[in-house]
């Protein structure tokens, strides 16, 4: 204990870390493909200097190397920097956009970043649980904030958001029906309903406070050994941020259903199946399987043409088994 409190040793410690961060620059910048491979290998442990070394996060952030939506995926040494993502950003924007998921199809492919793809941001793909916490710990590079794609304070460039807004303007009057409607009968999954700048393809996403865990986040949280369940209600809440799409057809149905009187429960059956869909493809933990179980065989059962509560006999299995058979016997007579 004396020798950890020694000022000697900590002088060594300091020391010691700089010369090694100083002989990683410069292999770095010898060799970004040989680079990349001792990422590959050192990677986590630069993560963890992060999260442990608060003195030297600026350095540290400067060896990070991530997949990107600019990437050549099928290229296995093709990552960047943020000095390189930087260097790529549209005129006029103001933040690096990262996103979290189980891996790198499930994070190209997320809801979160279909606007962002549309409009030609470069996002870079997170795909290990620690790697959102460390974003948020370094905070910025070189001035420039770092955002997450799936949180509420997500914005675009202030003249791509600007354009957003005004394209939704007109739509917030039209859908504050549905709007009350969700808030009033959807309250116990839903904190916030709004119209989404985000999406372009789909019905609805689920968003994550500011200062919210992320869908990847939550699942992390919960796989953690010593994690304790009586603190998931406060730390990743059940009741999420609902933003929908007021220019998908499945939404305007929804109004169009509310606007011609159909029942409450009608509407709801739809709202709720495009909410699990959306709980689903955001990432998130599924917690009511059983009700989203029961909402899926109903819209299987419409889609087939049958009636869940009717109960199958013996004597139905008995008539198909002998219908079977008939069309056996029909099929060898054809033959013969």
């Amino acid at each position: 204990e004396m020798l950890q409190q020694s000022k000697v040793l900590e002088l060594i410690r300091k020391k010691l870390i700089k010369k090694a961060l100083e002989m990683v620059s410069a292999f770095m910048a010898k060799s970004e493909t040989e680079y990349i491979k001792f990422w590959k290998e050192f990677g986590k442990a630069i993560k963890y200097g992060v999260s442990e070394d608060e003195s030297n996060v600026k350095r540290l952030a400067k060896l990070m190397r991530f997949r990107s939506s600019h990437s050549n995926l099928s290229d296995a040494s093709d990552y960047t920097s943020f000095e390189q993502y930087i260097k790529r950003m549209k005129p006029e924007q103001e933040h690096i956009y990262f996103h979290g998921g189980e891996n790198i199809e499930q994070v190209r492919d997320s809801p979160f970043l279909e606007k962002l793809s549309s409009k030609g941001y470069e996002v870079l793909y997170l795909v290990d649980p620690n790697d959102e916490p460390v974003l948020q710990r370094i905070g910025e590079f070189d001035g420039v904030k770092f955002m997450a794609a799936s949180k509420e304070n997500f914005k675009l460039s202030k003249e791509d958001e600007k354009s957003e807004k005004e394209r939704i303007r007109e739509a917030n009057k039209a859908f504050r029906p549905l709007k009350e409607f969700i808030k009033k009968n959807m309250n116990d999954r839903v904190s916030i309903v709004k119209l989404s700048t985000r999406l372009t393809k789909s019905a609805c996403v689920l968003s994550t406070a500011q200062y919210g865990f992320t869908a990847h986040q939550e699942l992390a949280m919960r796989a953690q050994a010593f994690s304790n369940p009586e603190e998931f209600d406060y730390m990743m809440p059940k009741r999420k941020i609902m933003e929908i799409n007021p220019f998908h057809s499945l939404m305007v149905k929804a109004l169009d259903m509310l606007s011609a009187g159909s029942s409450d429960e009608e509407v709801l059956m739809l709202l709720n199946s495009v909410y699990d869909t959306a709980l689903v493809n955001s990432g998130y933990f599924v917690y009511d399987a059983k009700p989203f179980a029961d909402r899926m065989y109903k819209w299987i059962a419409r889609y087939a043409d049958v009636d869940l509560e009717s109960q199958v006999t013996l004597d139905d299995i008995e008539e198909r088994k002998s219908r079977m058979a008939e069309n056996e016997r029909g099929d060898e007579v054809e033959d013969s």
